[in-house]
């Protein structure tokens, strides 16, 4: 049994490395259950909450100080708070054993549908583990889109999910003003969908926070996202809003008979839908929310009820999706929240753990962690004598890469070339996030042209043209984003052509086989944003060639080098450092 004692006020706060803080644009009901959904990772299992049967912790689990001070508040605190816990802090242990603790219903808001999974399955073992059936059954487990989309069913039981909506929407309006504005309205697309998405993000078109008319915060998301970027050249910017407030509030409309993924949130927060009342809410990964998940915990939360957000500023990697870059600072300001720290990292080794501090200084290593390794790859490049031959074979057969390693890097290209390098020697491997591919795929079908000759020089025209744009604007991201995936798609065409494969089809092909989700079994190559929340015992980092570095806004520098913390300590016990080929 755990000791009722007074909290120790010094284990709340800690030396964290300071972030700025940036605009955003949000401020101030909770989630009724529905049966399992294959997008959002709704279960139907666990959402109605069983009467509460109050269990204290495993008495077989000991606990860190830090983790104890969250067990102490649990009981003896009061009010709400944010978790700030460092890579491979054991968050997900702290937040299952705090569970055990809690009176009353609640709600845990995971990031993704995957990770709403394993939360499922850790309670599961934990209640197996303690021979207590009732134990976290008391929470509804699943996505805040789950409990969103579960609340707006409930309206609306016929409503269809469509992520084509806002595209359909675009392309309609195009062919209703006809002519040459409709054209050029088809041509812009890509920005207004952008647009209409982060206005959804960010509530524009919910009452009592943002009007549809209110130019000034579209502009204020244009320049934060530097969506302009998408705009095409001579498009006069106030015109492009008007055609995005056009469509958001269309899409607003049809949401009784059609939402796609961001109106799971938006509806039923736009029309004021009931929310299923909890006496606590959980949010896992705060550092990587908007303002419409945000928006929905809190409606979620009854009066009086107690709020734990979760997450790491350092972490915080998705600022160009439309996440909040201060969203932690957010959740405390708005729930009024006191911060409990989990600095001790329990994945990581030593040596990790001291590559990792040239970007965040207050992660530390566990008494008992290993020493690990941190070293450079294995190349034998120049003979050592007159009578030695250097190793002439690429760096990942000279070092040995095997199937539970990971290839990690910042961008897709050198992940790409280093995969079908190790594919023609003969190592099985793929590269994880089917979605990557789903958008080089969209890029190679966007001229229409069917041989792959015609491709490359359509490619060439667009990287010109996007990079020149993207240096205009002073927009060092964009540049590197629009490289990335250009230089990606060229070594795909040289892969076709050394198969003696010529026609774009055969490159869509290519790009179906190379990518995956949730690659096991075989190496994985991964960018930094895919891999983070997972872990590998060693890791390879391809180290990308740095160029000339243009302006950056202070939120994306950040990001860079939060990048660099999350690809470091996914490694358990060994990373190795591989210049880029």
């Amino acid at each position: 049994m755990i000791a009722r004692r007074h909290i120790d006020p010094a284990l709340f706060t800690t030396a964290l490395t300071p972030v700025p803080t940036l605009p955003d644009m949000q401020r101030p009901e909770s989630a009724a259950p529905a049966s399992t959904d294959e997008k959002t990772g709704c279960n139907a299992a666990s959402a109605a909450p069983a009467t509460f049967v109050y269990q204290k912790r495993d008495k077989g689990f000991a606990p860190s100080p830090q983790q104890q001070a969250y067990f102490d508040w649990i009981e003896s605190g009061k009010g709400s708070a944010v978790v700030i816990a460092v890579a491979g802090s054991g968050k997900t242990t702290t937040l299952v054993q705090g569970l055990g603790l809690m009176e009353g219903r609640g709600f845990f808001g995971a990031y993704n549908k995957a990770a709403a999974q394993e939360i499922r399955d850790r309670v599961e073992q934990e209640r197996s583990k303690r021979r207590d059936p009732d134990f976290g059954k008391k929470f509804y487990i699943a996505t805040v889109h789950a409990a969103c989309f579960s609340a707006w069913r409930q309206i609306y039981p016929k409503v269809e999910v469509d992520d084509r909506k806002v595209g359909n929407l675009i392309t309609r309006y195009a062919e209703e003003i006809g002519d040459n504005d409709g054209a050029v309205i088809k041509r812009a697309l890509p920005f207004i969908s952008k647009m209409v998405s982060f206005g959804k993000q960010y509530l524009i078109g919910v009452l009592g926070k943002f009007g549809f008319r209110d130019l000034d915060k579209w502009f204020e998301l244009v320049e934060h996202f530097s969506a302009d970027e998408d705009l095409p050249e001579g498009v006069d910017l106030r015109a492009a809003l008007e055609w995005v407030i056009t469509i958001s509030m269309r899409s607003k409309e049809l949401c009784r008979e059609i939402i796609d993924f961001n109106d799971m949130i938006y509806a039923p927060l736009a029309f004021k839908a009931h929310f299923f009342q909890n006496d606590w809410v959980l949010l896992d990964e705060c550092q990587d929310i908007n303002p419409a998940r945000r928006e929905a915990a809190r409606r979620m939360l009854k009066p009086g009820g107690r709020f734990v957000g979760v997450g790491d500023d350092r972490q915080a990697v998705y600022g160009f999706t439309g996440a909040g870059a201060d969203s932690i600072d957010r959740i405390a300001e708005e729930f009024g929240c006191i911060r409990l720290p989990l600095t001790v990292s329990y994945r990581c080794p030593k040596t990790v753990v001291n590559y990792a501090h040239q970007w965040v200084q207050h992660i530390q290593a566990h008494e008992s962690a290993p020493e690990g390794v941190v070293r450079e790859v294995k190349i034998d490049k120049l003979p050592a004598s007159p009578d030695h031959t250097p190793d002439q074979r690429p760096w990942f057969l000279q070092d040995a890469v095997g199937n539970a390693d990971a290839i990690l890097c910042r961008y897709t290209a050198p992940l790409i070339k280093t995969a079908y390098s190790m594919i023609k020697e003969g190592v099985a491997c793929r590269v994880e996030g089917r979605d990557i591919g789903q958008g080089l795929a969209i890029l190679a079908k966007r001229w229409k042209v069917k041989t792959l000759d015609k491709l490359a020089e359509r490619l060439e025209q667009h990287r010109k043209r996007e990079v020149e744009k993207a240096r205009a604007a002073g927009s060092e991201r964009r540049e590197q984003e629009v490289e990335d995936k250009i230089a990606t798609l060229f070594v795909i065409i040289d892969r076709c052509h050394a198969l003696g494969k010529h026609t774009v089809l055969d490159m869509l092909d290519e790009i179906a086989l190379i990518f995956a989700d949730n690659v096991k079994g075989t190496a994985v190559l991964c960018t930094g944003h895919k891999a983070k929340g997972r872990e590998w015992s060693r890791v390879y980092w391809i180290l990308p060639k740095t160029g000339g570095r243009r302006s950056r806004k202070d939120w994306e520098q950040i990001q860079e080098s939060n990048l660099c913390y999350v690809i470091c300590t996914r490694a358990k016990s060994e990373l190795v450092l591989v210049p880029e080929p």
